[in-house]
C-alpha cells in the first residue's frame, strides 16, 4: 500500500509541474498551436494514469504471475482509447485537428514514459 501512495505522491508531482509548464506554453505559444481542449489533456492522463495503475495493482494482488499480460493489455487498451479520442475528436472539430493530435500524443508519450519509469524503479526495488 505505501508502493501505490509512493507512487501517487509522485505522480501527483509530476503531473502538477507539467500543468504548470502546459500553461506557460499556451501563453507564450501562437494560438495556432494551441488546441481548445489543451488544457484538458493533463487532468485527462492523470485520472487515467491513476486508473491504469490501480487496475496494475489489483492485477498484481490476484495473481503476480499474470502482472506482465495484465499490464500488456492495459497498454494495449490505453492506446487502443488513445487512438480512438484522437480520431474521433479530429473528426468532429476538424478545424482543431492538427494542434489537438500533437498535443494529444505529446502528453501522451510524457505520461507513459512517466509511468514507464515509475513502474520500473517500483519492480527493481522490490
Amino acid at each position: 500500500m505505501t508502493d501505490l501512495k509512493r507512487y501517487l505522491l509522485k505522480f501527483s508531482v509530476f503531473s502538477a509541474i507539467l500543468f504548470l509548464l502546459s500553461i506557460v506554453f499556451a501563453v507564450i505559444a501562437d494560438s495556432a498551436l494551441i488546441s481548445r481542449a489543451y488544457y484538458f489533456f493533463v487532468p485527462f492522463f492523470y485520472v487515467f494514469g491513476l486508473f491504469n495503475r490501480y487496475l496494475l495493482n489489483i492485477a498484481h494482488k490476484h495473481n503476480g504471475k499474470r502482472f506482465s499480460l495484465v499490464y500488456m493489455g492495459i497498454s494495449m487498451g490505453r492506446l487502443l482509447i488513445s487512438i480512438f479520442i484522437m480520431v474521433g475528436y479530429s473528426l468532429v472539430f476538424r478545424d482543431d485537428a492538427y494542434p489537438f493530435m500533437i498535443g494529444f500524443f505529446i502528453f501522451y508519450l510524457l505520461f507513459t514514459t512517466f509511468e514507464i519509469i515509475l513502474l520500473q524503479r517500483t519492480i527493481i526495488r522490490k
